[in-house]
């Protein structure tokens, strides 16, 4: 498990143009590594987006809000960083929290136990002990289907469905490896493990049938979950390798892979246009065309542990181990902004409705910046802050800390 280093101070450093030269197009073939080249400055500039309204599942009902982990809320989000309130939980809150309908926040610990949360509040509407606790300071997160069934990643290998209004254990399935946030797509529920395997599933209230599996055409370890792009074709990332797959019904069809020299631990995110975009343990962030092909690559110069999201608008936003957040256009890998915070970024950025950002850090801060990179508020807690982050209807910000805390933001 990582430890928390002291807090530093804050710095802050944005752009509205290029701050770094622009990743540009590259030819390459499945598995090539493509070189960066300069390109021109961008012209996108961070702010006003067009999120997705709530559905009748929630305002944040799954990890990274949606299987295409947009992490884009469609409300402004906290703007003061007042702390609401905190929940002291079981463990370390390194899984991330969900929202779902009537104001109900979704969280656990690495204690191992399942939350049901009054928003207003704080309290507790029903708890679901896992049986046992997470070994890990890997995030994942709960998500929430149509007619109130909730999947749980559970602690013992297991992923658990739930009665969301009451936490009544419906049914339990172990898949022999830990189990990372689940992605609902139009048919079927995209399960991936941490030994590298994808399946299928599709789920009712009374059972789960797995329609597929597939290893991804590696035997390597999983650290990411699965997204979902607009067309259907699912993405997961495994070893040193991002695919891509078609869900033909009885069987995953492998569309491309692409290789790198190191290795991945974060979920790809996937923009409107079809390009995937995932971090990697070398200096580079990647943006991968329909088809597989590099579209550009982004000089981190440092590896990540902060899934990527991309907004409604084209934007990808992603954290890295040197303390920052960059904002690139997924059209050509321009450099759109950079937000500096007080320590290695091992969450996944949240955006609300007007470009502003939400993140956490090893170092114990939580912090959000306005889209013009003005610094909104800084919290510090006395743990790592590793717990991907989920804003409410209302605005609140919800993310755990190492600390044992929930925390509540406004």
């Amino acid at each position: 498990m990582p430890h928390s280093g002291g807090p530093r101070s804050l710095l802050l450093l944005v752009s509205t143009t290029a701050l770094v030269a622009c990743g540009g197009a590259t030819s390459a073939h499945h598995g090539g590594v493509a070189a960066a080249s300069p390109a021109p400055s961008c012209s996108t500039a961070p702010g006003a987006l067009d999120p997705a309204a709530a559905t009748p599942r929630g305002p944040w009902p799954q990890a990274e809000r949606d299987a295409l982990h947009t992490a884009t809320a469609p409300v402004v989000g906290p703007q003061r960083g007042t702390v609401r309130w905190r929940r002291h939980l079981e463990g370390a809150v390194t899984p991330g929290p969900i929202v779902g309908a009537g104001d109900v926040v979704y969280a656990a610990s690495n204690g191992g136990v399942l939350h049901a949360i009054e928003l207003a509040t704080g309290r507790d509407l029903w708890t679901f002990d896992g049986g046992g606790a997470y070994g890990s300071d890997l995030s994942t997160s709960p998500a929430l289907l149509d007619g109130g069934l909730l999947l749980w990643p559970g602690p013992r290998d297991t992923l658990d469905a739930l009665d969301a209004a009451t936490g009544r254990l419906l049914w339990q399935r172990n898949f022999g490896a830990m189990v990372l946030s689940p992605a609902p797509g139009a048919r079927r529920v995209y399960v991936a493990t941490m030994d590298g395997r994808l399946d299928a599933l599709t789920v009712s209230r009374s059972a789960a049938h797995v329609d597929w599996t597939t290893d991804l055409g590696t035997h390597a370890d999983s650290y990411g979950s699965p997204a979902v792009g607009a067309d259907g074709t699912v993405y997961g990332t495994a070893g040193n390798r991002i695919v891509a797959v078609r869900d033909d019904g009885d069987r995953a069809t492998p569309l491309w892979h692409f290789d790198i020299a190191s290795g991945t631990e974060v979920s790809p995110a996937v923009s409107p246009a079809g390009v995937a975009v995932f971090g990697t343990n070398d200096a580079s962030e990647y943006g991968l065309g329909p088809t597989g092909q590099v579209a550009w690559r982004f000089p981190r110069d440092s590896l990540t542990y902060s899934s990527p999201a991309v907004a409604p608008n084209g934007v990808a936003y992603f954290g890295d181990h040197r303390g920052r957040i960059d904002a690139v256009d997924t059209r050509d890998g321009c450099s759109v902004a950079t937000y500096a915070l007080a320590g290695e970024v091992w969450t996944a950025p949240a955006i609300d409705r007007d470009g502003d950002v939400y993140a956490g850090t090893k170092t114990g801060h939580i912090t959000g910046f306005r889209a013009n990179g003005t610094r909104l508020f800084d919290i510090a807690t006395t743990g790592v802050v590793d717990s991907y982050p989920a804003i409410a209807g209302d605005g609140t910000l919800l993310i755990g800390s190492g600390d044992g805390n929930l925390y509540a933001i406004r």
